[in-house]
């Protein structure tokens, strides 16, 4: 059968429910008690779960029935449970396939202008409303919905966030319209953090950048470790993080790099448009029980709103201006 086909589809299936499809379940106990998730399962080895209590972000990924994405000690949070004093952050970090950082700060906590930014920021915090699911066409399987990260006397952002896969097509696409709902220009930072654990991370795993990308070390640690900077080991006991920055070239306004396990046989290209996210940091940890490697495309150099600021770093979205940005994976045997 030709899952892309409908008519094939058609005559082999019963019900297109026993291959493909989304399904929207809530948790039943735990910190995560009550939170709502769609999981979407393309029938063809791709499927994942967005929080729909936490920004439409993606909770948790697995192709071929394999695990992808890192979960930290704190595991699924409901949004209701999150702090944002001082360093809370560290408590409810979940980490899951894709946290979105922002939208008024990203990197460490800080306060602004009298204003306090938690680390990351509010927006993973924030659940979506005007939720919608489908498979439009046939063969498109969509959710959306609207996060709105708002301040009295202040700022508000609204996202219009939709996330597509096309049924048989091992790809994601999250497509974000970020709309300035105020006469005021406002200052922003977006990071989409990507996050990679084992089995899919291990040694055998390898980071593939285009020709032409230029990489700076965030720190000391990272610049002594920069020749290896594209490759992993196990995990080591108090092993400090490494993180740079990476400028990659695009192709037709859109950057990707790769990552290929050739002892599972497959690989995942991440790709993002460059209009909008400029950079690409990658935060590699191989400390043990925190084995993760996070791909992060965004429009600034995590330092924090306020030494944002200072860098001239932050961008800046006009009174009534709506910015569109892409983000997704698309996986691929070898």
């Amino acid at each position: 059968m030709d899952i892309k086909n409908p008519a094939d589809r058609g005559r082999w299936l019963g019900n297109p429910a026993q291959l493909y499809g989304i399904e929207k379940m809530t948790a039943a106990e735990g910190f995560d008690k009550g939170s709502a998730y769609y999981f979407v399962n393309n029938g063809a080895g791709l499927s994942y779960r967005l929080s729909a209590d936490c920004a439409l972000d993606i909770a948790a990924l697995s192709y071929r029935g394999i695990n992808i994405h890192f979960l930290t000690k704190n595991g699924y949070r409901s949004p209701y449970a999150f702090s944002h004093f001082e360093s809370d952050f560290i408590h409810t970090f979940p980490a899951g396939m894709m946290y979105t950082c922002g939208l008024m700060s990203t990197g460490g906590a800080n306060r602004d202008d009298g204003v306090w930014h938690p680390a990351h920021g509010r927006f993973h915090s924030i659940p979506a409303g005007n939720l919608a699911a489908d498979i439009q066409d046939g063969d498109k399987l969509t959710v959306a919905g609207t996060i709105r990260e708002t301040q009295f006397n202040g700022h508000s952002l609204e996202v219009r966030r939709t996330v597509c896969t096309p049924v048989g097509e091992n790809t994601l696409t999250l497509r974000d319209r970020l709309t300035n709902q105020t006469p005021e220009p406002c200052d922003y930072m977006l990071l989409y953090h990507f996050n990679f654990g084992w089995p899919f991370l291990s040694p055998d795993l390898k980071m593939i950048v285009p020709e032409g990308t230029q990489t700076s070390p965030r720190d000391s640690e990272a610049k002594k470790q920069f020749e290896s900077r594209f490759s992993f080991g196990d995990p080591i006991d108090g092993k400090p993080e490494e993180v740079y920055f990476n400028t990659v070239p695009a192709v037709e306004g859109e950057a990707a790099l790769r990552l290929e396990n050739p002892v599972l046989g497959f690989g995942v290209e991440i790709f993002w448009s460059v209009n909008t996210l400029p950079v690409a940091a990658h935060w590699k940890y191989m400390k043990s029980g925190e084995y993760v490697l996070g791909i992060e495309p965004t429009n600034s150099f995590i330092m924090g709103r306020h030494e944002e600021k200072k860098n001239g770093t932050i961008a800046k979205i006009e009174p009534f201006q709506t910015k569109e940005t892409e983000v997704g994976l698309r996986f691929y045997d070898l």
